[in-house]
């Protein structure tokens, strides 16, 4: 690569671009008469639909890139946090895919409502858990209320969904391969299967530490002590900011397919 510091403020640059478009593309008005969100609105209207959803990760996914905008403008790099951020941006992005993926409106709403439950659930879960590993644990109130809180919130979407769409599916936990499936379905990766797939785990491994995002300064910097003095390895940073630019950008294809009438 030329010049990898040049490519990610380029990169950067994009995504600000996008998220400008985006954000007066959703402070203009709702969505068209007609189109697929104005529809999953109609059957639910509230936060937890498809459109409000959608629009929520998209701008998390935007709240990332705005920080690294910011770090690679200078440019800076606080490996792994790049990874971090963009591994934040992939999730969002993903998930957003997943969601509005279907074309048809019952599964949308289906996938709108799994994805609304599953933080809560998880929560529930959790604190279900603790309690029962030790109910005499110093934050058993905290726990026994946040359980509570879920199980209502819970409830009461679930109501929500039913009055709308009848019969709701027994309720399991998302993962990550439901929205990288929807994801490989796209055209975002030149037909390289399992594309997404391998991005995204490197992406994981990267974040959590198992694979070094560094290099050896090993001529001008020689070892200090038992340290090995290390830098950012640029190159390797532009190429994954390429390839989150793609998911994102497939992300954005698909949210305005829904918002406008095709």
């Amino acid at each position: 690569m030329d010049d990898p510091i040049a490519r990610l403020q380029e990169l950067s640059r994009h995504w600000l671009d996008t998220r400008d478009a985006f954000r007066d593309v959703i402070e203009a008005g709702p969505p068209q008469p007609g189109s697929a969100f104005a529809a999953d609105l109609g059957l639910v209207l509230a936060k937890e639909s498809t459109l409000p959803q959608a629009a929520a990760m998209l701008n998390y996914a935007f709240d990332s890139a705005d920080v690294l905008e910011r770090m690679w403008d200078v440019p800076v790099h606080h490996v792994p946090s790049d990874y971090v951020l963009m591994r934040a941006m992939v999730d969002n992005a993903i998930r957003a895919i997943w969601l509005v993926d279907p074309d048809d409106q019952r599964e949308r709403l289906t996938r709108a409502w799994r994805l609304a439950r599953d933080a809560p659930m998880r929560s529930k879960a959790r604190a279900t858990v603790m309690l029962k590993e030790d109910p005499q644990r110093s934050i058993a109130d905290e726990l026994k209320a946040t359980a509570a809180n879920a199980k209502t919130y819970i409830a009461d979407l679930d109501a929500a969904f039913n009055k709308a769409l009848g019969t709701l599916p027994t309720p399991r936990f998302l993962q990550a391969a439901d929205f990288i499936a929807a994801t490989e379905r796209q055209p975002l990766h030149a037909g390289i299967d399992g594309g997404v797939a391998r991005f995204w785990s490197q992406l994981s491994e990267l974040v959590h530490g198992s694979i070094a995002s560094t290099e050896y300064r090993m001529i001008t910097h020689p070892p200090e002590g038992h340290v090995r003095l290390t830098r950012a390895n640029v190159d390797d940073i532009a190429l994954a900011a390429g390839l989150v630019t793609r998911i994102l950008d497939g992300a954005l294809d698909r949210f305005y397919a829904r918002f406008d009438v095709s």
